[in-house]
Order: structure tokens, then sequence, then C-alpha cells
């Protein structure tokens, strides 16, 4: 195979691919690459061999879940600004007929 600028020595492509056709050798980029010695830049893009060999599998745990606001539906006591935000004193019971 004749390599260009967008392709491994192989024939791979360079924008990353899912797997090649020896994913049973390799269990799905768990073991090592097939091409490992004879290509060693296919595992690079390989997007198995990345997920099963990534550095930066730890999850995040800055992420704060924030509690839903709890509001009364049926406060008669609603302040001038949260009328004017939600529309509420546009609001009218329409009928069909």
């Amino acid at each position: 195979m004749n390599p260009n600028s967008n392709t491994t020595k192989t024939g791979f492509s360079k924008s990353g691919f899912s797997c090649c056709a020896f994913w049973n050798v390799c269990n799905m980029g768990s073991d090592t690459c097939y091409y490992e010695e004879s290509d060693p830049e296919v595992k690079t893009y390989c997007r198995c061999y990345q997920r099963k060999h990534s550095q930066n599998l730890t999850p995040k745990s800055d992420n704060k879940i924030e509690k839903p606001i709890q509001r009364d539906l049926f406060s008669s006591s609603d302040s001038i600004e949260d009328k004017k935000a939600t529309g509420k004193d546009e609001m009218i019971q329409l009928s069909l007929f």
C-alpha cells in the first residue's frame, strides 16, 4: 500500500477507525494490537485500542447535581417579578365553544 498523509503504512485512516479485521485477535483492543510489529501507528488511531488503554478513564467527580427549586404551584402570593417573568397575568382560560 502506498501511504499518504491521511493513512498509515498499511492503509488505515489517520482520522480514526472503530476496529480492524483482527478485532478477535486483540479482543476489541484489550490485548496487544495485531499490527504492533508491522505498523505501530495503527494502534494510535484504533478507537477500540484507545478506549481500553486510555489513562483518562477516571470519572469526573467535580460535577455537582443541583437540587431543583421547590415552588408552590397554588400559591396566591407570587411576587410581581415572578408574574412578569412567567407572564401569569396574561394567562387566561380559553374555550373551544
